[in-house]
Protein backbone atom coordinates (compact mmCIF):
# COMPACT_ATOMS: atom_id res chain seq x y z
CA UNK A 1 0.00 0.00 0.00
CA UNK A 2 1.16 3.43 -0.76
CA UNK A 3 -0.93 5.17 1.82
CA UNK A 4 -1.76 4.40 5.17
CA UNK A 5 -3.49 5.83 8.53
CA UNK A 6 -1.50 5.22 11.82
CA UNK A 7 -3.33 5.16 14.51
CA UNK A 8 -2.52 4.77 18.66
CA UNK A 9 -3.72 5.53 21.71
CA UNK A 10 -1.98 5.93 25.31
CA UNK A 11 -3.33 5.97 28.65
CA UNK A 12 -0.02 6.39 29.83
CA UNK A 13 3.01 8.90 29.42
CA UNK A 14 5.80 8.25 28.13
CA UNK A 15 7.91 8.07 24.92
CA UNK A 16 6.41 4.90 22.63
CA UNK A 17 7.72 4.19 18.75
CA UNK A 18 4.62 5.46 16.46
CA UNK A 19 5.58 4.46 13.39
CA UNK A 20 8.99 2.07 11.48
CA UNK A 21 8.80 1.67 7.87
CA UNK A 22 10.48 -1.16 6.61
CA UNK A 23 14.13 -0.63 5.46
CA UNK A 24 14.37 1.45 2.12
CA UNK A 25 11.14 2.66 2.56
CA UNK A 26 10.66 6.48 2.94
CA UNK A 27 7.48 7.91 3.99
CA UNK A 28 6.14 11.30 3.85
CA UNK A 29 3.56 12.51 6.67
CA UNK A 30 0.58 14.41 5.58
CA UNK A 31 -1.82 15.37 8.08
CA UNK A 32 -3.87 13.97 11.10
CA UNK A 33 -5.48 14.38 14.37
CA UNK A 34 -5.00 13.73 17.89
CA UNK A 35 -8.06 13.11 20.07
CA UNK A 36 -8.27 13.10 24.25
CA UNK A 37 -11.17 11.60 26.54
CA UNK A 38 -11.38 13.06 30.09
CA UNK A 39 -9.45 16.26 30.01
CA UNK A 40 -5.73 17.33 28.30
CA UNK A 41 -3.47 15.18 26.72
CA UNK A 42 -0.03 16.21 25.05
CA UNK A 43 1.56 14.17 22.47
CA UNK A 44 5.21 15.46 21.19
CA UNK A 45 6.32 14.10 17.96
CA UNK A 46 9.95 13.41 17.35
CA UNK A 47 12.12 11.87 14.79
CA UNK A 48 14.69 9.29 16.63
CA UNK A 49 17.80 7.93 14.33
CA UNK A 50 19.61 4.56 15.06
CA UNK A 51 22.03 6.20 17.72
CA UNK A 52 19.20 7.20 19.89
CA UNK A 53 19.44 10.94 18.91
CA UNK A 54 15.85 12.47 19.24
CA UNK A 55 14.61 15.74 17.45
CA UNK A 56 11.76 17.45 18.24
CA UNK A 57 9.07 17.81 14.84
CA UNK A 58 6.11 19.56 16.65
CA UNK A 59 3.81 19.32 20.13
CA UNK A 60 0.04 18.52 19.72
CA UNK A 61 -2.01 19.59 23.19
CA UNK A 62 -5.36 18.95 22.64
CA UNK A 63 -8.92 19.06 25.05
CA UNK A 64 -11.46 16.56 22.18
CA UNK A 65 -9.91 16.57 18.93
CA UNK A 66 -8.42 18.41 16.65
CA UNK A 67 -6.40 18.42 13.48
CA UNK A 68 -3.07 18.52 13.73
CA UNK A 69 -1.59 22.09 12.66
CA UNK A 70 -4.43 23.43 14.25
CA UNK A 71 -3.87 22.35 17.55
CA UNK A 72 0.03 21.89 16.83
CA UNK A 73 3.42 23.95 18.39
CA UNK A 74 6.43 23.37 15.76
CA UNK A 75 4.69 21.67 12.70
CA UNK A 76 6.30 22.17 9.11
CA UNK A 77 6.01 20.15 6.23
CA UNK A 78 7.75 18.43 4.53
CA UNK A 79 8.02 15.35 7.41
CA UNK A 80 9.98 12.34 5.65
CA UNK A 81 10.01 9.21 7.92
CA UNK A 82 12.26 6.42 7.60
CA UNK A 83 13.49 2.52 9.29
CA UNK A 84 16.39 4.89 10.40
CA UNK A 85 14.84 8.16 11.45
CA UNK A 86 11.35 7.22 12.44
CA UNK A 87 8.50 8.53 14.61
CA UNK A 88 8.41 8.58 17.91
CA UNK A 89 5.08 9.74 20.23
CA UNK A 90 6.04 11.39 23.45
CA UNK A 91 2.79 11.47 25.81
CA UNK A 92 3.75 13.85 28.56
CA UNK A 93 0.39 14.64 29.64
CA UNK A 94 -2.67 12.14 29.50
CA UNK A 95 -6.55 12.79 31.16
CA UNK A 96 -7.85 9.12 30.82
CA UNK A 97 -6.12 8.58 27.04
CA UNK A 98 -5.18 10.56 24.26
CA UNK A 99 -4.45 9.04 20.41
CA UNK A 100 -3.10 9.97 17.87
CA UNK A 101 -4.02 9.35 14.49
CA UNK A 102 -1.69 10.21 11.58
CA UNK A 103 -1.97 9.70 7.55
CA UNK A 104 1.29 8.87 5.44
CA UNK A 105 2.45 8.52 1.84
CA UNK A 106 5.10 5.94 0.76
CA UNK A 107 7.48 8.33 -1.44
CA UNK A 108 10.37 5.10 -1.75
Amino acid sequence: DTQQIVQATYTDTGSNDFFIPQRGEVWLLVGGDTVTSGGTGTINFQLKDASGTLAMLFIASVNGQEPIGENSTGLRYPIYISASNYLVANVTSVATSVRASLSLIRVR
